[in-house]
C-alpha cells in the first residue's frame, strides 16, 4: 500500500479518530503514572522518585484536574462501570461523557 489516505478517509467518514485521541492519550499516561510507576526490587530510592517526580511533573503539566483523574480511576476500577459503559475503547468514543459525572449517570440502577 502507497498510501494510507484511502484508509484516513474512510475512517473520517465513518466519524472514527485516525490514531490516538487526546482521551486515550491522557488515559494512557494516567495509567503509566498512576499504576506503573511501583519500585523495582532491584532499583534505588533515589531511581524510583525520580522516575515518580517525572510522571507527576508531566501530569501536572498537562493540568491535569483531580476530577479526570476520579474518573479514570472509576473507570479502571470498577467492574460495574466496565459492563455498564464498555471497555476503555467504548467509553472514549466523541459522543459519550468520559467525565465522573458522566461515568456515574452510566451505571445500571
Amino acid at each position: 500500500m502507497k498510501s494510507i489516505s484511502g484508509i484516513a478517509l474512510l475512517v473520517d467518514a465513518i466519524g472514527g479518530s485516525w490514531g490516538s485521541t487526546e482521551l486515550e492519550e491522557r488515559y494512557e499516561f494516567f495509567e503509566k503514572s498512576l499504576y506503573g510507576t511501583i519500585q523495582r526490587s532491584d532499583e534505588s530510592h533515589d531511581s524510583y522518585l525520580a522516575r515518580f517526580e517525572a510522571n507527576f511533573t508531566e501530569l501536572i503539566s498537562r493540568e491535569t484536574k483531580l476530577e479526570e483523574v476520579q474518573a479514570y480511576v472509576l473507570l479502571r476500577q470498577s467492574t460495574n462501570v466496565a459492563v455498564a459503559v464498555g471497555p476503555f475503547e467504548t467509553c472514549l468514543e466523541p459522543t459519550q461523557d468520559a467525565s465522573f459525572a458522566g461515568l456515574l449517570k452510566e451505571l445500571p440502577d
